[in-house]
């Protein structure tokens, strides 16, 4: 389960996560070998975002060259702009908090894929769009400010 956030706004919380990208070519063993970005959840998006700087990180770390290509954008005032699109992995990252010691404690989950993702400069954190989540069933529960993966069994988010 995922908590929402106010990396958008400070005034309206909504569905964040942490998430790794990291070159699919890459041998990847765990969280350190990406480059870990925040995310909101952003159902309008058609496509995954991340910014600039988390690729120019990646970049510096990858070991392969990355896969890409231009795309002209539109964007949400109805502007276009013609950006890099990347072909990496993303993976969430579920954050807990653990009771013995308040300390964060870091999961990565099991939700991940390879997919195409632009890159903007101007962009603080990342946003999921629905090229990732139009893959898993995706429940937002906006009463009590939390979201999650579910599967045919189990569907409950409280």
């Amino acid at each position: 389960m995922y908590q929402f956030g106010n990396l958008q706004s400070e005034e309206y919380a909504c569905p964040e996560v942490s998430i790794v990208i990291y070159n699919p070519l890459d041998d990847y063993k765990g969280d350190t070998q990406g480059e870990k970005v925040n995310a909101i959840v952003d159902t309008g998006a058609e496509m995954t975002v991340v910014p600039q700087s988390t690729i120019n990180a990646l970049r510096r770390r990858s070991i392969n060259e990355f896969e890409t290509y231009p795309i002209i954008m539109e964007n949400a005032d109805g502007s276009t702009v013609i950006c890099d699109v990347y072909r990496l992995c993303v993976r969430l990252i579920e954050s807990e908090e653990s009771e013995s010691n308040g300390q964060e404690n870091l999961q990565i989950n099991s939700i991940e894929k390879e997919i195409d993702i632009i890159s903007l400069p101007n962009k603080e954190y990342a946003l999921i769009g629905r090229d990732f989540l139009d893959l898993y069933k995706v429940v937002f529960n906006f009463t009590n400010k939390v979201w999650g993966f579910c599967d045919e069994t189990n569907c409950q988010i409280s």
